[in-house]
């Protein structure tokens, strides 16, 4: 190895550690983005179940405040909670994410839920 060749594998060192903290960062964001999906997938089930079993039956929007408390101990946000004709409860979430992600928008979900006798039919846009 000559003098001008001395340090050279030092500068290759660091260039592969530095990629490879990028490339953990980047897996490690896109890992809580996913979980960020799930928690608010559950709570919008979560928070459809309470509105379900408190609802006067009545179409329009949730009126108890199960809906909300179910919401709020599930760290999600309700923005939307509606009873739908058939007695069935609607409802969307959103789950804030944290950290340098938090600039992006939240992960929502939606859920439906009503009476054990209801016929499973696709949610209303």
């Amino acid at each position: 190895m000559s003098e001008r060749e001395q340090g050279s594998g030092t500068v290759v060192v660091l260039v592969v550690v530095m990629l490879l903290l990028v490339l953990f960062a980047v897996v490690g964001s896109l890992a809580q983005v996913g979980v960020a999906r799930h928690r608010a997938a559950t709570a919008a089930d979560l928070v459809a179940l309470a509105a379900a079993s408190d609802t006067a039956a009545v179409p329009g929007p949730c009126g108890g405040v199960s809906a909300s408390s179910a919401a709020r101990h599930n760290d999600a946000e309700l923005r939307r909670c509606e009873v739908l004709a058939d007695g069935s409860a609607q409802v969307e979430v959103a789950v804030r994410l944290i950290g340098p992600l938090a600039r992006l928008p939240p992960p929502t979900a939606q859920a439906r839920a009503g009476p054990a006798g209801l016929a499973a039919r696709p949610m209303q846009p």
